[in-house]
């Protein structure tokens, strides 16, 4: 399985670092990559989110399927999770996991995405958030080959 996790900003330097790290180490063998694409720097917050979502359009490669990441998307379970990523591998599909800048996407260009996830109801830092994908990746690998992690 390939996924990517496109993410605006600058790699993480906080102090969740570690824990990025630890997490891309546990999933290099299902092929989790992160791109970082620089986000506008336009006057208003309209225009930064279209100009946001136009440069993830231009570096989105076209063989995965788009997943937003977003406060209104749909709250699977782990398990849940698990099964999606598992219906996808079956189809041999690709999945890139799409977090906007700090504004977010256009209501309209939100239609570009197949699918909708949300990751909590609370408003999350993108690092955070970066943070929660990447333990629910690994947790939604292990369920899938029966480890011992998910309980």
């Amino acid at each position: 399985m390939y996924i990517r996790i496109y993410l605006f900003g600058k790699q993480n330097k906080s102090s969740l670092k570690d824990l990025q790290e630890k997490y891309l180490i546990l999933l290099s063998k299902w092929n989790v990559s992160i791109v970082f694409l620089k986000e506008s720097k336009v006057g208003e917050v309209k225009d930064k989110q279209k100009a946001d979502f136009e440069t993830l359009v231009k570096n989105l490669d076209s063989n995965y399927v788009p997943v937003l990441l977003d406060e209104r998307g749909k709250f699977p379970t782990s398990v849940e999770f698990s099964q999606f990523l598992d219906e996808k591998a079956v189809n041999s599909q690709k999945v890139a996991f799409c977090l906007g800048g700090p504004f977010g996407f256009r209501e309209e260009d939100k239609d570009f995405f197949k699918y909708k996830i949300g990751l909590s109801k609370m408003t999350l830092t993108h690092e955070m958030a970066e943070i929660i994908l990447l333990e629910q990746l690994y947790r939604s690998f292990t369920i899938l080959n029966n480890k011992k992690y998910h309980y």
